[in-house]
């Protein structure tokens, strides 16, 4: 195949999964958002962090780094000791009374810390999601699938396994292996101390 043919290919692949993103999903952000704030023990040290979100971003690291600027957060980000994790999830939904009543809702599976929200129903619905702040007394591990939202962890001391759509992967001096498949989402890695395995088809 000559380059240009490459070239309208990957155009194609691109238009293609635009236009069944727009099938599948409805407008992101939703129309409402409210932020919810928890602190919680650490119950490990370092603690892994594992989430499925299929729209929200992560920003994931260590006591006391700053909480990063998210223009719909309309609370300051929870203070949180050393044997403590704080979280802070901007939830977001197209209906007004679901966000009511959704609540984080985190659970430990052994030393894995699960990011969840607690929906009024018992389930997530359509376009809905939420995006996370984290500090750790020591980052772990990280898991999980993300769709559409990027990804910022530093200084993880666990393995990095990651699934990544459409968002952007930031991961700063990983002390653990990293294994990322990524779809159209760009990934940059700085100060690695352990093998990294990449799988990307459209990103840089």
């Amino acid at each position: 195949m000559t380059r240009t043919g490459r070239h309208i290919g990957i155009i194609l692949a691109v238009l293609g999964s635009a236009a069944l993103m727009g099938c599948s999903s409805t407008n992101w952000p939703p129309k409402y958002h409210a932020t919810r704030t928890l602190v919680i023990p650490a119950q490990h040290d370092p603690v892994s962090v594992h989430a499925d979100s299929p729209f929200g971003d992560l920003d994931l690291a260590a006591h006391p780094t700053a909480t990063p600027h998210n223009k719909d957060m309309d609370a300051e980000f929870p203070a949180a000791g050393a044997g403590e994790v704080a979280l802070l999830a901007v939830v977001r939904s197209d209906r007004a009374e679901r966000l009511e009543g959704a609540e984080i809702a985190p659970r430990w599976d052994d030393d894995t810390l699960v990011l969840e929200i607690e929906w009024p129903d018992g389930k997530r619905r359509k376009n809905e999601g939420a995006d996370w702040i984290v500090r750790v007394p020591t980052v772990g591990g990280v898991t999980g699938a993300y769709d559409f939202g990027d990804l910022t962890i530093r200084d993880p001391h666990g393995q990095i396994d990651l699934n990544a759509d459409f968002g952007e992967v930031y991961i700063l001096e990983p002390r653990g292996p990293v294994s990322i498949n990524a779809d159209f989402g760009d990934i940059r890695i700085e100060h690695a101390h352990a093998p990294i395995t990449i799988n990307s088809d459209f990103g840089d």
